[in-house]
């Protein structure tokens, strides 16, 4: 996945549904490799 240009409020005013995350507690890292987590909001 590569870098965009969008800023927050961009990719929030085009968002038809859904929800913003931001803050993570208690996060695990399930696979290194492909950094999968765990945690939560």
């Amino acid at each position: 996945m590569k870098e965009g240009s969008n800023s927050v409020e961009e990719m929030i005013s085009s968002t038809k549904k859904g929800i913003y995350v931001s803050r993570f507690h208690y996060v695990n890292i399930l696979n290194p490799m492909s950094v999968q987590l765990t945690g939560m909001t």
